[in-house]
């Protein structure tokens, strides 16, 4: 009978002296100035290497390999996608002008400022080319321009903050780690003109930098990419 009471107390003391030690809430304030310096203007690389993991599920058909993604001095972009095997499994190149996709299939040329609508995603449809490829080295949707303004509001759960920003363009939610106030993800969250929802999200962030990058429109469809290793040269 001693010991339960015993270990009762032992437990209830834990219990009080966590809650009492937790981290207060998070405030807008203090929040936003996490993720400002996202909203400073994104960088310009003369040159960007980055390899890594891929994962392309499609219709809940999932498939996963390795990446190498680069710009070169020339401003000539690249992206090859190898399965596990070392075997080809997709392309994304680009210039000043236009490129090349060929992904799930398909293998077209177009402009730089037309849609991907070829892919089957419904990311694809609403993403020109020269935003995926902005995307996938790692600049925020619009420049970071809707992180400069001041969140509309902020939701403290027990470990994290979700801070919220609420546009006619894009939904977008930054998670915040309260105990460390480190940034987890930026969550950018559309609509496309059929009234399909689908996201980009940026998270592992490294000196700002986001290393893993995610394409979705649901959990049976999205393209996934995670950097093992970066060199970048921004221009001066």
């Amino acid at each position: 009978m001693y010991r339960k009471s015993f270990l009762f107390s032992f437990f209830l003391l834990i219990a009080i002296f966590f809650g009492c030690t937790q981290r207060p809430a998070l405030q807008l304030d203090a929040a936003s100035s996490i993720v400002a310096p996202l909203s400073h203007p994104q960088p310009e690389f003369k040159s960007f290497k980055g390899s890594g993991d891929i994962f392309i599920s499609y219709q809940g058909r999932r498939n996963s390999g390795k990446a190498d993604v680069i710009l070169d001095s020339n401003n000539s972009f690249r992206a090859i996608f190898y399965s596990p095997f070392g075997t080809q499994i997709g392309v994304v190149e680009g210039d000043s002008v236009g490129g090349r996709v060929a992904m799930d299939g398909e293998d077209f040329y177009i402009f730089m400022d037309e849609k991907l609508g070829a892919l089957d995603y419904t990311w694809a449809h609403s993403l020109t080319l020269s935003e995926f490829i902005s995307f996938l080295l790692g600049k925020m949707p619009e420049n970071g321009t809707i992180l400069k303004s001041r969140p509309d509001s902020i939701v403290n759960e027990s470990r994290r903050a979700k801070l919220l920003w609420y546009t006619e363009t894009a939904d977008v939610t930054a998670t915040v780690l309260r105990r460390t106030e480190t940034l987890e993800t930026v969550e950018f969250n559309y609509t496309s003109a059929d009234n399909k929802h689908w996201s980009v999200t940026f998270s592992a962030f490294n000196d700002g930098f986001p290393r893993e990058i995610t394409f979705m429109d649901d959990s049976s469809n999205y393209v996934f990419i995670r950097y093992d290793f970066i060199s970048a040269q921004q221009v001066s």
